[in-house]
């Protein structure tokens, strides 16, 4: 549980911008350590971040188990006012050589908004966040009908 990502998950939990495997779990989604709201978004309209559980090195994750956490976080940022949502998703790996789902869910705002939602500063992940991470991370609890 020393690896980057598990660390930004527990570090944003801190913060109360998480939810972990043990709150997940109790509403049926499971392979998830946690996701949470960053507050460093890499897109204006917020993201939330999804890591699925560590599996042995030489083996692959299953992804599949992360579709239904995926549709709810797409859902809540809707309901914050997303129109045009990109989702990536990236190997990473621990020091055991375990491997991981590490899933980018972000609000690229409005579908046709008058200027380009991208820009050179994006682009190397220097954006100006316009978003709350609390409001991002309440919104994906009411979702997943978590208790606030």
């Amino acid at each position: 549980d020393d690896d980057l990502c598990s660390l930004m998950a527990r570090a944003h939990d801190h913060l109360g911008l998480a939810i972990l495997s043990s709150q997940l779990q109790g509403v049926g989604i499971h392979s998830i350590a946690g996701c949470w709201a960053t507050l460093t978004p890499r897109v204006a309209g917020g993201e939330i971040l999804v890591l699925s559980d560590f599996v042995a090195a030489g083996y692959r994750p299953p992804l599949a188990p992360l579709g239904a956490l995926v549709a709810a976080i797409h859902s809540a940022l809707r309901n914050c006012g997303a129109e045009a949502i990109s989702t990536g998703a990236f190997h990473v790996e621990n020091a055991q050589g375990g491997r991981a789902w590490l899933l980018r869910c972000s609000n690229r705002g409005k579908a046709t908004p008058s200027c380009v939602d991208v820009g050179s500063t994006e682009l190397f992940g220097l954006s100006g966040a316009s978003s709350d991470p609390y409001v991002l991370i309440e919104a994906l609890k009411i979702e997943l009908k978590l208790s606030a």
